[in-house]
């Protein structure tokens, strides 16, 4: 066991794999900075490396504290270029796409990276979630939905942003004129704004030209985030780093579970936009999750859920075990490797 910097507390294990994982924070506005704290304390390891990126519109106060963190961990940076996030705007995906753009860069030389926004928490161990990318081979973990459910007049239609002249507030709305087909002959898939990525993918999301053509595309479309990273990974177009050419909607989706309304799954007390924010009723289902990662959680409602959560990786971590990885073994995507758990 070592100890971090005396300004940062967190706790890692020696024994953890090394240069393996990466995780991105996109555009943390409105988030509270002690719910940040809790999470990268929760998944910090010296060998990993993390990526912040800030609403400009936050204020300086909040901006200095993010910034200090980097200057306690030495792999914790804030992104080169921050963006004003609009509400399921360009400026959310692109918040991403500027991190991602860093981490190719940086000096530890990760295997995956995993796109969290700030009131996630982990449900497994940093020594699973390297055990499990292992298993994954390369191969990426992102949703994919066809068919009524991808809300098709989000990109059949362009979408201009409004000013309000009092507020000052931007917002997305219909022009009433239909967008242009994706380039390249793209069939659009839509899936979640977090994901799972190879390294190779994100360097072919950034270099490839077939991607960069697309990414302009998404310009005028509503919430680009749901649509950008779901339907490169499933595009038949091209040959896809860690990519997946099978049906979307019946391929298992593991990054991250959410209690959503009307899906049947439940919820111990309050929805915000349909997502449940977990409360500690919620642990008897959430400990028995296959997924890496759960959301939402607020550090202002029902705490105590989370530090549960804290407690039982705690235990888990220092106790050296995985847990039933073999699921993981024959999924669909996985590519296939001689890796023997």
């Amino acid at each position: 066991m070592r100890h971090s910097p005396p300004c940062f507390p967190v706790l890692w294990m020696a024994s953890d794999d090394t240069n393996y994982v990466t995780y991105q924070y996109p555009s943390l506005a409105c988030v509270c900075l002690k719910k940040v704290l809790f999470l990268l304390r929760a998944i910090y390891r010296p060998h990993n490396v993390y990526c912040l990126s800030v609403d400009t519109k936050s204020s300086v106060e909040f901006l200095d504290a993010v910034r200090s963190v980097s200057k306690c961990l030495p792999n914790v940076f804030v992104a080169s270029k921050l963006e004003s996030i609009v509400y399921a705007g360009f400026s959310r995906l692109m918040a991403d796409i500027n991190c991602m753009e860093d981490l190719l860069q940086h000096p530890i030389k990760w295997k995956y990276v995993v796109n969290l926004p700030g009131q996630q928490f982990p449900l497994r161990s940093n020594l699973e979630l390297v055990k499990i990318f292992q298993l994954y081979n390369g191969a990426n973990d992102v949703e994919g939905i066809t068919g009524k459910r991808m809300m098709a007049m989000r990109f059949m239609w362009r979408h201009d942003y409004v000013t309000n002249n009092v507020t000052g507030d931007v917002r997305l709305v219909s022009s009433g004129i239909k967008n242009r087909p994706p380039p390249h002959g793209i069939d659009i898939v839509k899936g979640s704004a977090y994901g799972t990525f190879s390294r190779d993918f994100i360097d072919f999301v950034i270099n490839h030209q077939i991607a960069k053509d697309f990414l302009e595309w998404c310009k005028t479309v509503l919430s680009p985030d749901e649509y950008f990273w779901a339907t490169l990974h499933h595009s038949k177009v091209v040959n896809v780093p860690g990519g997946y050419t099978g049906v979307p909607d019946t391929k298992p989706w593991l990054s991250t579970y959410a209690s959503w309304g009307g899906g049947g799954d439940p919820c111990a007390t309050i929805r915000i936009r349909s997502v449940c924010i977990f409360s500690p009723e919620d642990l008897p289902l959430l400990i028995n999750r296959k997924e890496m990662f759960a959301n939402k959680f607020y550090i202002t409602h029902h705490p105590a859920v989370l530090h549960c959560l804290d407690q039982l990786l705690y235990n888990v971590t220092f106790s050296g075990s995985t847990r039933d990885l073999k699921q993981y073994q024959d999924l669909p995507f996985a590519l296939k490797t001689s890796l023997k758990l």
